[in-house]
C-alpha cells in the first residue's frame, strides 16, 4: 500500500533534489523512498556489542601528569615514519 507524504521544501532545494533524481534515471518519488528505507535499515542494526574482556581494559591506563597524549602520539608516529 502507498501512503503520500506532503513535505514543505524550499524551490531551490526541489530544484536540485529533482535534477539529481532525473541524472539518476529515476523520480524524485523513488529516491526519497530508498533514502527512508536506508535510515530505517540503519535504525534496525544492532548496536555494536564491546566484549566484557575490552570493557575491563578501561581505565587500565592512566597517563603521567601533565601528559599531551596526543603530542606523544605525532612523536611516535613520525619516528615510526619518517627518516
Amino acid at each position: 500500500m502507498l501512503t503520500t507524504l506532503t513535505i514543505p521544501l524550499d524551490d531551490e532545494a526541489l530544484t536540485r533534489a529533482e535534477a539529481s533524481a532525473r541524472a539518476k534515471g529515476r523520480s524524485l518519488a523513488e529516491l526519497i523512498q530508498e533514502y527512508i528505507g536506508q535510515l530505517a535499515a540503519e535504525k534496525s542494526k544492532p548496536a555494536l556489542v564491546i566484549s566484557p574482556d575490552i570493557l575491563a581494559l578501561q581505565g587500565s591506563v592512566t597517563l603521567p601528569e601533565g601528559m599531551d597524549w596526543e603530542q606523544a602520539r605525532q612523536a611516535y608516529l613520525a619516528n615510526k615514519y619518517l627518516p
